[in-house]
């Protein structure tokens, strides 16, 4: 990206922010893990063919079908921890438990905040701001971009 659209510590600030909101997405999947009782994300709707909740500990997604038809296979099927049935009226259900979300919101927090700290370093002594280039070797000019170091608070030259 270019210096002048774009600066690395509004990257860096939008990484933490990421990495801020899936933290939260986590603690509420943990927190809706341990909650008793059944809490509707999505209420059932007669123009809306879906529904979801939490329901046990599980993120609960349902639907049912717009016309009455016969399926091929009715019945359910449950594969680690993950839960998906099928009715004979077409209609349908997905659990899943809220670890799953909670280890996957988890990981991106973890990724968002791993990225900010290495932008953080490519910065370090001696690089320039915008590309991370090592001008140890060549103080006046970046090989890379062709561009002036920065002076540490201006702003990068367009």
């Amino acid at each position: 990206m270019r210096d002048g659209f774009i600066g690395s510590s509004m990257i860096r600030g939008l990484l933490h922010l990421l990495a801020a909101l899936m933290l939260t997405l986590c603690v509420a999947c943990v927190v809706g893990q341990l909650t008793p009782g059944a809490v509707l994300l999505i209420p059932p709707n007669t123009a809306r063919p879906v529904a979801a909740g939490v329901e046990r500990g599980n993120l609960v997604v349902g639907w049912w079908a717009g016309v009455k038809y016969r399926p091929a296979w009715a019945g359910q099927v449950n594969r680690c921890g993950v839960r998906y049935t099928r009715w004979s009226d077409g209609s349908g259900e997905v659990d899943i438990p809220l670890w799953f979300p909670a280890a996957a919101f988890a990981a991106l927090a973890l990724g968002a905040a791993a990225l900010a700290v290495r932008s953080r370093r490519a910065e370090g002594a001696g690089r320039r701001a915008g590309c991370g280039y090592d001008l140890r070797a060549t103080p006046g000019r970046c090989p890379e971009c062709g561009r002036q170091p920065n002076p540490v608070g201006k702003l990068a030259e367009a």
